[in-house]
């Protein structure tokens, strides 16, 4: 096999372009398998630890947005309770402001009665009564043309 390496220089040069691209593995005479260098299984652990770490990113995201799911829910359930009772308010309050209820409570629990026509009396401010006094002098001249 000397002898080989000697004539056939060719031979050689092909030899070594195939190692030097295994550079990275390198075959173990003792146990028959390829060793790794300690550069490449750093990079392999390298690897794997990148993987772990963006499948657990992704499962808390995940997590995160079942979580924001069910709060959406939840405010969705109590808003809409809060419309029903909002409706039930209004009408209890349109029911209970109601002339009719007013009236019979003056009646009945307060003793008020109707006021006849002499006991009505009428105030006005001077505010009004200049507004009044304005209004009857642009009625006289509207009578005039």
């Amino acid at each position: 096999m000397l002898e080989a390496k000697k004539y056939h220089p060719q031979l050689n040069q092909r030899n070594n372009k195939i190692c030097n691209a295994q550079s990275s593995t390198q075959w173990s005479y003792e146990t028959g398998s390829p060793s790794v260098s300690l550069k490449t299984r750093v990079m392999v652990i390298v690897m794997i630890l990148t993987c772990f770490l963006l499948a657990l990113a992704a499962l808390a995201q995940y997590t995160r947005l079942v979580s924001v799911n069910r709060e959406i829910y939840r405010m969705e359930t109590q808003t809409e309770s809060i419309k029903g009772n909002m409706g039930e308010l209004e009408l209890k309050a349109a029911s209970l402001s109601s002339l009719e209820r007013l009236e019979n409570i003056a009646r009945e629990e307060l003793g008020m009665k109707t006021p006849e026509a002499n006991q009505i009396v009428v105030i006005s401010t001077e505010k009004e009564e200049s507004h009044l006094a304005r209004e009857g002098a642009r009625e006289d001249w509207e009578r005039e043309d």
